[in-house]
């Protein structure tokens, strides 16, 4: 049996039961404004307010948590659980702007977007190499990919 390897570091199910969280503290401390004094302005901040958080799940909808384990690379958030043989992943990269936001590509380019910790990105905050992680990981996939291929 192999041993599990964390590819993700960041729990995305934790972020985004978080972020439903501060969506019901942000309407439940709306409701007595709208009950004491409703008004245009308050409905327009409700709106923004509401707008802010929809595009914020919007985003966190494709965001995964994902370790290499028995053969197979798990996926997993809030909404969606996959899997998939190993032998289908191609590479791992720096997506966006951010430096510590990564990408798992599959061989159909299906891309998996995933995060550091906090801890690791702290880790790799002086680093001058912004593709550090992303090439210690596909070492190691591949590593892993060439194993089972071999076996």
């Amino acid at each position: 049996m192999e041993s599990r390897v964390d590819i993700g570091k960041y729990d995305a199910a934790g972020g985004q039961v978080l972020l439903w969280v501060f969506t019901g503290l942000n309407a439940v401390s709306l409701v007595p404004f709208f009950i004491w004094d409703f008004n245009l302005n308050l409905l327009a901040i409700a709106l923004v307010e509401a707008a802010v958080f929809g595009f914020l799940h919007y985003r966190s909808l494709n965001f995964w948590s994902i370790w290499y384990e028995n053969g197979d690379i798990h996926f997993k958030n809030l909404y969606k659980k996959q899997i998939v043989r190993i032998e289908r992943f191609k590479k791992i990269e720096t997506i966006g702007i951010s430096r510590y936001q990564y990408g798992l590509f599959l061989d159909d380019n299906t891309v998996y977007p995933f995060a550091l910790g906090p801890m690791e990105d702290l880790k790799l905050f002086f680093k001058m190499d912004r593709e550090y992680y992303a090439k210690k990981l596909n070492a190691k996939l591949l590593e892993l990919k060439n194993g089972r291929s071999d076996a």
